[in-house]
């Protein structure tokens, strides 16, 4: 194609040509803008709603793995409530120092020469005692008073220390009532 226009015209075309093409380029690019706006618009409020969708899922799991810890650790202390509960139940209420006081509060012109402390489980506790009396009055005396405590269920003396006319030596097997409170 020949152009047969004058210098001037054809530079006014030049011009318009390029206006022409600048307000086209302008347009497309403002189209292009508005749709990529539109694009991320949607996407940012897509990806927002799957946040909050998301987040309202998160917590609600989060408040059942609560609420199945909490059963748990509810079920847990339970048993180890029962358990305790248990041990209370089955502890003796009598210990071996309420059971030393006895025995030495009732002696009196007695020396205990060994004590022997025997509990085994599902067995009562049982104390075997050796010892000397000064007189066989004293020694009679203490063993009424064992025997009057209801501390001591059953007591075992051979006969022997029962014949001894002077200092006496005497050997005791008591079994220990495990229901006495430390009451007296």
């Amino acid at each position: 194609m020949i152009n047969l226009l004058l210098p001037d015209d054809q530079k006014k075309r030049r011009v318009e040509h390029h206006h022409r093409l600048l307000v086209v380029s302008g347009n497309l690019t403002l189209a292009l803008l508005v749709i990529i706006l539109l694009v991320v618009v949607s996407l940012y409020w897509i990806v927002h709603s799957k946040r909050v969708e998301v987040e309202k899922n998160l917590v609600g799991t989060k408040q059942q793995m609560v609420e199945a810890d909490t059963a748990k650790l509810e079920a847990e202390v339970k048993k180890i409530n029962e358990r305790i509960k248990h041990l209370q139940t089955n502890q003796s209420t009598v210990t071996p120092s309420l059971i030393l006081d006895r025995l030495i509060s009732y002696r009196q012109g007695i020396s205990l020469q060994q004590i022997t402390y025997l509990s085994k489980s599902g067995a009562p506790i049982a104390v075997e005692l050796v010892g000397q009396s000064e007189t066989r009055p004293g020694w009679l005396n203490y063993l009424e008073r064992l025997q009057a405590d209801p501390l001591f269920v059953e007591i075992e003396s051979p006969v022997r220390n029962l014949i001894q006319e002077k200092n006496p030596t005497f050997t005791l097997s008591l079994k220990i009532n495990s229901d006495q409170t430390k009451t007296k």
